[in-house]
């Protein structure tokens, strides 16, 4: 039996195929599945999905009648992910029509790869942010989703408004503000001279994921001790724990054990941004346990495309699929 898991983001997608014992036997790799500018899903999300899921089949080498079930979490407008539209995308590639299909949004995946806790609340970090909860296998939205807002400050965190407040510091710090080494950082990265280079580079790099590149760096710049870089990451992750902390009051486990689960590149930055995240959400919810992903969302739909095939993944499949 073959599975086939999916993990599309604004950047890119990643597929993943494993078989029952859960080893990886291929990979792949295709273009987004949301549009950048917006939150539909990107026009040309059927070739990035068929690109993502044959480069991981040929890597393995097998073909799409050898699949059991494909799991697809992608972001994008959610009433765009149903199972007619997930058929209609994976139609090119021929899979068998006995062949099981299921599509969500990219959080179940992140749940999944933490080895499917209840309760839970994941917290999605990469160009953008996201956030909800499980609790008696019901799956619960934030609660401040509703508000069009920031989230309790959370946005503050996101991949490209990190890169966006990095440009911001840069600047101020040659226009009298705080002195940072974040100004030499990006005229060398960006390969620009001077402030009117970095301001010409900045309005022409408007998009999410090109601000969004710049993350890496800033946290590189926070890690070396830049003060103005590190308080970037202390707000980011005391106004991420302040969201976290209100969604475990939703679920009602404020009290009780719940599992928070960590996944997303930013999170890379490490115990800058995980300190003043973890010391917040432990404040408020005080049986919590902070779990970091080691295994990459495409491999948490992997798991679900088991499930989906209602095979229970155990933990010799999440050890092969660590180890991998």
């Amino acid at each position: 039996m073959i599975f086939v898991g999916v993990d599309g983001g604004t950047s890119h997608m990643e597929s993943v195929v494993i078989d029952a014992s859960g080893a990886v036997l291929g990979r792949g790799r295709g273009g987004p599945s949301n549009h950048p500018l917006g939150s539909g899903m990107h026009p040309h999300v059927s070739d990035h999905l068929v690109s993502a899921i044959g480069e991981a089949l040929a890597a393995a080498r097998l073909t799409a009648s050898d699949v059991t079930a494909v799991s697809l979490n992608l972001s994008g407008r959610r009433e765009e992910l149903t199972i007619a539209h997930a058929r209609a995308w994976l139609a090119p590639l021929g899979l068998t029509p006995t062949c099981q299909i299921e599509v969500s949004e990219d959080h179940l995946s992140a749940w999944a790869a933490a080895g499917f806790p209840d309760p839970a609340i994941w917290v999605l970090l990469g160009t953008h942010w996201g956030s909800g909860g499980i609790v008696d296998g019901r799956v619960v939205d934030h609660p401040l989703d509703c508000a069009g807002l920031d989230q309790d400050n959370a946005a503050l965190a996101e991949g490209a408004v990190i890169g966006s407040l990095a440009i911001s510091a840069a600047l101020r710090s040659q226009l009298g503000g705080p002195p940072t080494r974040l100004y030499a950082a990006l005229c060398t990265s960006l390969g620009v001279e001077g402030i009117e280079d970095l301001i010409r580079w900045a309005r022409a790099h408007t998009g999410s994921d090109q601000r969004a590149s710049l993350c890496a760096l800033t946290a590189q710049v926070a890690q070396e001790g830049d003060a103005v870089a590190r308080e970037l990451f202390r707000r980011a992750g005391e106004g991420l724990g302040a969201a976290t902390v209100t969604m475990g009051r939703y679920l009602g486990v404020a009290t009780r054990p719940a599992t928070i689960v960590l996944a997303g590149q930013v999170w890379q930055a490490g115990e800058i941004l995980l300190e003043p995240f973890r010391r917040t959400v432990l404040a408020g919810l005080l049986q919590a346990v902070v779990h970091l992903n080691r295994l990459a969302q495409a491999h948490g739909a992997a798991l679900l495309a088991m499930r989906l095939a209602r095979i229970a993944p155990g933990d010799d499949v999440f050890a092969r699929l660590a180890a991998s």
